[in-house]
C-alpha cells in the first residue's frame, strides 16, 4: 500500500491494499505523466497571479501605513495589518554553540531556525539567543466577504 505522509510517499510493507487498481505499471507512470504536465501548465499560469498578488499587498501594507490604519475592506473582501516575530540568524557559530551547549536541538527541525521554537525560548530567557536578532515581519492577511 501507499500512504501519504507530509506530501512524501511511502511504500508501507504487509499493509493489505485497499483498492485494486488494474492499470498497468506503464499505464500508471503514463498517468503520472499526464498530471505533471497539466500541473506544469497551471504553475506557469500561477506564477504571474502568485507575483501580482504579493505587489498588491505590499502596495496595501503601504497605503494602510500611510493612513495609519490596521484594517480595511471592500465590498468583496477586507484585509488587516499583521506582525510575527521571527530569527534572523547573524552569527551561525554563535547560535550552534549556544544551541550545543544548552541541549536545543528541536530549534534545528527546520531551515534554518524553528521560528515558534526559537519564540518559545527567546521568551523563556528573555533575551535574543546568541548570533540572532529579532525581526518583526509585517504581512496583510486577506478574508474574503461573504
Amino acid at each position: 500500500m501507499v500512504r501519504k505522509s507530509n506530501a512524501v510517499l511511502a511504500v508501507v510493507e504487509n499493509d493489505p491494499v485497499k483498492e485494486v487498481d488494474n492499470r498497468s505499471i506503464g499505464e500508471l507512470i503514463d498517468r503520472l505523466e499526464v498530471i505533471r504536465r497539466e500541473r506544469k501548465v497551471l504553475a506557469d499560469k500561477d506564477k504571474p497571479l502568485e507575483d501580482e498578488y504579493k505587489e498588491l499587498k505590499v502596495k496595501i501594507l503601504v497605503g494602510l501605513d500611510a493612513q495609519k490604519s490596521l484594517k480595511a475592506s471592500s465590498r468583496t473582501a477586507s484585509v488587516s495589518v499583521s506582525e510575527t516575530t521571527v530569527p534572523v540568524v547573524k552569527d551561525i557559530s554563535k547560535l550552534v554553540a549556544h544551541i550545543s551547549r544548552n541541549k536545543l536541538w528541536h530549534l534545528f527541525l527546520a531551515q534554518p531556525l524553528t521560528t515558534p521554537a526559537w519564540r518559545e525560548v527567546v521568551e523563556l530567557k528573555g533575551a535574543d539567543l546568541p548570533g540572532t536578532e529579532t525581526f518583526t515581519k509585517r504581512d496583510i492577511t486577506h478574508s474574503s466577504i461573504k
